[in-house]
C-alpha cells in the first residue's frame, strides 16, 4: 500500500513538475534572450578590438626563444569520430610526416566528449565538448549557455598556448575556427595562418545554405569571412584558384600563397603496375566501367553523373556506372536512377576504405570529376581518364585533350559526350590518363608540396621571432 501511495503521488506530482519546467523556460527565454544580446554585444565589440589590437601585438610580440623547438595548433571543424569512420588517420599523419614541428597539435572543438588522442608521438588530437553547461541549457538558457561554453574554450586555450609555448595558431575554416584563431592571437600574439581549403561561394551558390546555422545568413558569413582574410598573418591557399578566391574576398596578396594541402595517402603514390583490377571481382569484365568518387552531396552535383548515363548508355550499351562515396543525396540518386530507367546499370558502392578506392580508381575505363578535391588528384594518380568539369580549380591539373577532357560546367549532354569519347578512343585516354598521374606527381608529391609550406612558415617564424 505504502508503494502504491507512493507511486501515485509521484504520478499526481509529475504533471505539476512539468508545468513548473515549462513555466521556468518561459521565464528563461526573454532572459536569455537579453543576457545573451548584452553579452554578444560586448562580444563583438571585443572581438574587433582584440582584432586590431591582435595585429599590432602579433608583430610586436617577437619573443626571444631559448630553445628551437617549433608548435602550432591547427582548430579543425572534423572530429576524431569522422577520422575514424572516413579511414583517413593516414592523414592526420601527414600533417607532420617530416617532423618540422616538434609538435602538431589539432583541435576539435564543439564534439560531444573531452578527450586527447596520441596520433604520433609529435601528433595530439584535442577535442574539447560542446555542452559544458548543460543545466543552464536544460532550463531554458540555451543561448547562454553556447556563449559561456565558447569563453571556456578560449580560457583553456589561452592557458594552453601560453603552456605549450605555441608558436602559430592555423585554421582550417574562415568563419568559427577564423574568428577563434584571430580572437587567440589576439590575446595571446601568436600569429595566424589561415589554410583556405574551399570556395565556399560555389557551395553555397550549390546549396544555398551558410556553411554554419549559427550564422544564419550568406551575407553575415562574407563579411566574417573578409574580416578573417584581411586579418590573419598569412593564407594558404590549396589551389591558385583559392588564392584569387582569398584575394578577391579581402586577403592581402602579399601575405597569400598557393600551398597545396598533404592530403593525399601515400597508397595513391603506388604505380599502378601495382594495383589490383577489381573488374573479375565485380563481375564486370565484360562491361565499360564509368566511374564517380565522392561525397553524395549537393555542393558535389553527383545528379549529373546518373543524368548523363542514358545518353553513355545509348551510344554504349554495355556501360555501367560505379557510384562510390555516400552522403545524404543517396536515396535521391538511387530514385533518379530508377526513374530514368538505369537502375540496373547504377550500382551505389557506398563508402570504400582508402586501399579500395585506391583499386577502384584503377579498375575503372574513366572518372567522372564533377566537384572534386583531393579525389581529383587520387583519380589522376590513377591513370584512368579523366573527364572534368572546368569548374574552381580543375583545370590547374586536367588539361584539355592533355591530361584529360575538360566540359562545360553542369553540361550534362557534354559531360556524356566525353566519356564516350574516352571510351570510344582508348589509346588516346590512356595517354591522357598518363600524363594525368605524371602531372599530379609533380604538383602534389609530399616532399614538393611540403618544401613550399615549410618556406612560408620559416618565414612567418623569423618574423614573429625576430
Amino acid at each position: 500500500m505504502f508503494r502504491f501511495d507512493q507511486r501515485r503521488r509521484h504520478q499526481e506530482a509529475a504533471p505539476m513538475i512539468h508545468e513548473g519546467r515549462l513555466r521556468l523556460r518561459y521565464f528563461a527565454y526573454p532572459v536569455d534572450i537579453l543576457l545573451s544580446g548584452v553579452i554578444l554585444t560586448f562580444a563583438i565589440a571585443g572581438f574587433f578590438f582584440i582584432v586590431q589590437f591582435g595585429k599590432s601585438r602579433a608583430l610586436a610580440d617577437k619573443r626571444m626563444r631559448t630553445s628551437r623547438v617549433r608548435r602550432i595548433i591547427c582548430l579543425n571543424p572534423m572530429t576524431w569520430r569522422e577520422i575514424e569512420e572516413k579511414g583517413v588517420f593516414e592523414h592526420v599523419i601527414l600533417l607532420n610526416p617530416d617532423d618540422y614541428w616538434d609538435h602538431f597539435y589539432l583541435i576539435h572543438p564543439c564534439v560531444s566528449e573531452d578527450q586527447r588522442i596520441v596520433a604520433k608521438e609529435n601528433i595530439t588530437i584535442i577535442e574539447l565538448k560542446r555542452d559544458r553547461h548543460p543545466t543552464l541549457r536544460a532550463i531554458g538558457f540555451r543561448a547562454l549557455s553556447h556563449l559561456l561554453t565558447e569563453l571556456d574554450f578560449l580560457r583553456f586555450m589561452v592557458t594552453f598556448i601560453r603552456e605549450k609555448e605555441i608558436d602559430v595558431i592555423k585554421s582550417q575554416e574562415p568563419y568559427l575556427m577564423g574568428v577563434r584563431s584571430l580572437i587567440l592571437r589576439g590575446l595571446t600574439g601568436r600569429p595566424v595562418v589561415e589554410d583556405l581549403r574551399a570556395d565556399y561561394d560555389l557551395i553555397y551558390k550549390s546549396t544555398g545554405k551558410p556553411v554554419y546555422r549559427i550564422l544564419r545568413f550568406r551575407r553575415l558569413e562574407k563579411f566574417v569571412e573578409r574580416i578573417t582574410f584581411r586579418s590573419v598573418d598569412m593564407v594558404f591557399a590549396g589551389s591558385e584558384h583559392l588564392r584569387k578566391y582569398a584575394v578577391r574576398n579581402g586577403a592581402d596578396p602579399r601575405r597569400t600563397f598557393t600551398v597545396r594541402p598533404v592530403g593525399v595517402a601515400r597508397t595513391h603514390f603506388t604505380s599502378p603496375s601495382e594495383r589490383r583490377d577489381l573488374r573479375e571481382e565485380l563481375g564486370l569484365e565484360n562491361k565499360n566501367i564509368v566511374l564517380y568518387c565522392g561525397r553524395l552531396h549537393p555542393e558535389k552535383h553527383p545528379e549529373d553523373v546518373i543524368k548523363a548515363l542514358p545518353y553513355v548508355k545509348q551510344k554504349l550499351p554495355r556501360s555501367i556506372l560505379l557510384v562510390v562515396g555516400d552522403g545524404p543525396q543517396r536515396s535521391a540518386l538511387e530514385k533518379l536512377a530508377d526513374d530514368l530507367d538505369v537502375s540496373d546499370s547504377a550500382v551505389f558502392l557506398g563508402f570504400q576504405k582508402p586501399d579500395r578506392v585506391r583499386d577502384l580508381l584503377y579498375t575503372a575505363d574513366v572518372i567522372i570529376a564533377t566537384m572534386m578535391g583531393s579525389v581529383l588528384v587520387e583519380s589522376a594518380l590513377s591513370s584512368t581518364p579523366i573527364v572534368a568539369y572546368d569548374i574552381e580549380w580543375h583545370s590547374e591539373l586536367i588539361k584539355n585533350e592533355q591530361t584529360g577532357l575538360l566540359v562545360a560546367y553542369r553540361d550534362v549532354i557534354g559531360l556524356a559526350s566525353a566519356v564516350v569519347r574516352v571510351l570510344e578512343e582508348p589509346e588516346e585516354a590512356t595517354l591522357w590518363g598518363r600524363n594525368a598521374r605524371e602531372k599530379a606527381i609533380s604538383l602534389f608529391k609530399t616532399e614538393a608540396v611540403l618544401s613550399v609550406e615549410r618556406k612560408y612558415f620559416d618565414r612567418l617564424l623569423a618574423i614573429h621571432h625576430g
